[in-house]
């Protein structure tokens, strides 16, 4: 055992899911806690590996799933309850609406996916409440539940949506907006630049013809002033 904890803990990826593919059926609770853990490893190939070997495994273990939605990870928190939901452990449903009101809106989408994966009527508020949360993946998986749930929403949490989504409009309008305006101040500047830019070519050309080419040559920049650069255009048009 303790080679497998290493391999799952420290080992290549590829190790790790092949460790994980023998490990649907362990009872033992110490590597239980291990694969949980991968809930949270670095590749998503080993997660999703984690998460077939609980969700496959047929022996008692509620417990411990239940246990890890209090874990200081945020995708254990998350990846457990979606786990507890396909495997559906409706008497995990109380536990699981606790996450919620978590900081972390991947646990809270989570959360409600679990929920409604679970279809549970009890958290009819939750859904509703949870349309005007301030992520939008969030937003998204309380709506798929009412959907699925057959929820019906009242007139003002309707219009209280379409509130919400008129005032991310304009805040969004204001960005585009503000964008714009940014855009065209850089293009007059490049503009200002260009033009001052082909006045010191062409006064760069008069003077050239102006002059014979050693003397022109010879001139310091700041000996071209600009009595003399109109004196070499007036030269020049003569």
């Amino acid at each position: 055992m303790e080679d497998i904890l290493k391999i799952l803990e420290a080992g290549e990826s590829i190790e790790k899911i092949k460790i994980l593919e023998t490990l649907e059926q362990t009872d033992d609770p110490v590597v239980l806690e291990k694969i949980i853990s991968r809930l949270n490893d670095d590749d998503i190939q080993v997660r999703g590996e984690a998460f077939s070997s609980l969700l496959l495994n047929k022996n008692s273990i509620l417990e411990i799933l239940i246990k890890n939605l209090n874990s200081t990870s945020e995708n254990i928190r998350g990846y457990t309850s979606l786990v507890l939901a396909n495997r559906n452990e409706g008497s995990s449903i109380p536990e699981i609406m606790k996450l919620v009101k978590d900081e972390r809106a991947i646990v809270r989408s989570c959360a409600l996916g679990a929920l409604g994966h679970l279809r549970a009527q009890e958290a009819e508020e939750i859904f509703l409440n949870s349309l005007s949360d301030s992520n939008i993946d969030v937003r998204k998986s309380a709506l798929q539940a009412i959907i699925e749930l057959d929820i019906l929403i009242s007139e003002k949490q309707t219009k209280q949506i379409l509130k919400e989504k008129y005032a991310e409009g304009q805040a969004l309008g204001s960005k585009v907006n503000g964008t714009r305006e940014k855009i065209n101040s850089l293009k007059n500047q490049i503009e200002h630049l260009r033009k001052a830019e082909d006045t010191h070519l062409l006064y760069t050309v008069i003077v050239c013809a102006a002059f014979p080419w050693p003397c022109t040559m010879s001139l310091p920049p700041s000996v071209l002033t600009v009595p003399l650069k109109r004196l070499c255009v007036e030269s020049y048009l003569n």
